[in-house]
């Protein structure tokens, strides 16, 4: 992670993650955040902040590339998703 401050709102973790600097480079940034932001939002899933429209785009693909790599830390497996129509 390059750059980012966790902030005690969940708007504020998104406004965060998506700022044009932030990227996920190795599997400590990804342990960092993702324990960063556990601390924070204890009654809601992440999930919903990696799936949301991020206008960092490169940022939020880091996010889930690290998290294929290393679902250890951090597996999209875990939480629930809806399919979308590809159509």
């Amino acid at each position: 992670m390059e750059h980012g401050h966790i902030h005690a709102n969940p708007i504020g973790i998104n406004a965060t993650n998506d700022h044009p600097e932030f990227i996920i480079k190795d599997k400590q940034a990804l342990k960092l955040i993702v324990q960063a932001i556990k601390r924070v939002i204890r009654d809601t899933s992440p999930i919903e902040y990696i799936y949301r429209t991020w206008k960092n785009s490169e940022g939020q693909l880091s996010w889930i590339i690290h998290s294929l790599k290393h679902p250890d830390i951090f597996c999209l497996a875990d939480y629930p998703s809806k399919k979308t129509a590809t159509e």
